[in-house]
């Protein structure tokens, strides 16, 4: 059978490490399933009328926090932008494209309007996984497969995402017609299959993120760190409680190790000034490496928890908006991280994150449990039956 996997390749505004990577875990599963894998080189030809844009991420606010939160990933957006303009050149786009060009099966560049061209040459489309349904701030729905002329194969999402408890009420009839359209739905947390619920009246499965699926061990490199190390990935703001305050928890528990810090330009530059040593360039495969090595980790990234976990490594996740942290908390309750995931310092000393180290023997049998359940969601998914 022949497959195309629709989800976020476009980099224009940054590399991505958990992005890249969920993409390659998905690839590389259905591949194992006996199927030839196509990844769409999604370009959207729409990145301007930002007013349009901006009306319809506030015609799904439904209280003030909402609005808050809409306002604050617009800033952020903008932010982040004009971080990577005054980094210069962007020092991850080598490494990066040595993955995206070589190991991701990519399909000449497309736009909204003419990506039906070569999904019309496949069996199926996957959409997912990441957060391919945050915005639907768009008059052509690309990821719930809008498009002309109508794709006639089968239609799938696996582990779609969305930070966003409802749908923009511009759109709202056109999200739930293309929803109901789909054989098979699958979500990556509860948050977003009340999402599709409450939109479309569909009962969405919830699925693993792929990177939990492929064990990437060819893609790991050699890195010259030595010795044992706190590895930190940061993507938005301090942690409430401050990074010094906190590196002085986790070194009280595990001694004076160095802090090694994963550069993203534009994001998370406030942990700059703790590190002993900074990584620019730090590519993908030695991303993973960092992971897998490290003695503690700290994160607020979503899929910075999910490579603590495959790698059983011991790590505090934290958010600092509720509006953004559905997909932590999501980790949490699924996994049992209450001890793990917070949202200060302060409640990570409460919950003694830092005196107990993670029992992963549970952990461990969840992930093989649900491994399970989202690979035979695919099988049934390819085969055209509802599940």
């Amino acid at each position: 059978m022949r497959i195309g996997i629709l989800t976020l390749t476009d980099n224009t505004n940054g590399y991505n490490y958990g992005a890249t990577f969920q993409c390659l875990a998905l690839q590389r599963t259905l591949e194992r399933l006996n199927n030839e894998v196509l990844v769409f080189n999604f370009k959207s030809d729409d990145n301007g009328n930002f007013c349009y844009k901006t009306i319809n991420y506030l015609s799904a606010v439904t209280n003030i926090r909402e609005f808050i939160g809409v306002c604050g990933d617009l800033f952020g957006r903008l932010k982040r932008i004009r971080g990577i303009q005054e980094d210069g050149r962007n020092l991850l786009a080598p490494s990066f494209d040595k993955i995206i060009n070589h190991k991701l099966n990519m399909t000449r560049q497309v736009s909204e309007n003419n990506i039906a061209e070569i999904a019309n040459e496949l069996d199926a489309v996957v959409v997912g996984s990441d957060q391919v349904w945050s915005t639907f701030a768009k008059q052509r729905l690309v990821y719930l497969m809008d498009w002309v002329p109508e794709f006639t194969g089968i239609r799938i999402s696996y582990a779609a995402c969305s930070a966003r408890k409802g749908v923009p009420r511009i759109n709202k009839v056109k999200i739930a017609e293309c929803i109901n359209k789909m054989d098979a739905v699958s979500v990556r947390d509860a948050q977003t299959r009340k999402m599709v619920k409450n939109a479309s009246g569909v009962n969405a499965k919830i699925v693993l993120d792929p990177t939990f699926l492929y064990d990437f061990k060819e893609e790991m490199e050699a890195v010259e760190i030595t010795g044992s190390y706190i590895l930190a990935y940061i993507l938005g703001s301090e942690i409430k409680g401050g990074f010094k305050e906190t590196l002085c928890k986790i070194r009280s528990k595990y001694g004076s190790l160095k802090l090694v810090v994963v550069a993203v330009p534009g994001l998370g530059k406030a942990i700059y000034e703790h590190a002993d040593i900074l990584l620019k360039e730090c590519s993908p495969g030695q991303w993973l490496t960092l992971f897998s090595r490290a003695t503690f980790v700290l994160t607020d990234s979503f899929h910075g928890v999910c490579f603590c976990l495959k790698y059983k490594r011991n790590f505090i996740a934290y958010y600092r908006s509720v509006w953004r942290a559905s997909r932590l908390l999501d980790l949490k309750n699924r996994f049992g991280l209450n001890r793990n995931i917070v949202s200060s310092l302060k409640e990570a000393v409460q919950n003694r994150c830092f005196e107990n180290e993670l029992d992963y023997k549970d952990i461990d049998i969840f992930i093989e449990k649900e491994r399970e359940i989202s690979e035979e969601f695919l099988r049934k998914a390819l085969t055209n039956r509802m599940v």
